[in-house]
Order: structure tokens, then sequence, then C-alpha cells
């Protein structure tokens, strides 16, 4: 029996390019995650005011200062 088996399984290489891709989209999930639920949060409190163009004069005017900043 050989003691290094390990060394004829193939393996996927993962360059520092793939890693940084990689981490990028894990960052980048977080944020698109917070703004799609702030949208749907809007429709739904715009829907829960009989559709008041005021009430989404003020969400959207306040929706960007919620938006993730970098």
């Amino acid at each position: 029996m050989r003691m290094y088996m390990l060394i004829d399984v193939p393996t996927i290489s993962v360059t520092d390019t793939v890693s940084l891709i990689i981490n990028d989209a894990i960052n980048w999930t977080g944020e698109v995650v917070q703004v799609i639920l702030g949208v749907i949060m809007i429709v739904r409190l715009h829907a829960m005011y009989q559709r008041s163009r005021k009430v989404l004069t003020v969400l959207l005017s306040l929706w960007p200062s919620e938006l993730p900043t970098q």
C-alpha cells in the first residue's frame, strides 16, 4: 500500500482569479438581497396605504439612504 495515495487524485486548481471572483460574488450577494427586499417592502407598504402617491414619494425618497454604501 502506498503512503502517498492522494498524489494520484485529480484535483481542480483554484487560482487567485477564481478565488477573487468567488469572494466578490459572496460579498455582492448580501447587498443584492438587501436591495431586492427593500423594493419588496416598498411595494407592500405602498399597497397597504391604498396606493397613496404621497406615501410612495416618501418611501422612494428615503430608500436610497438605506442602500449599502462602499
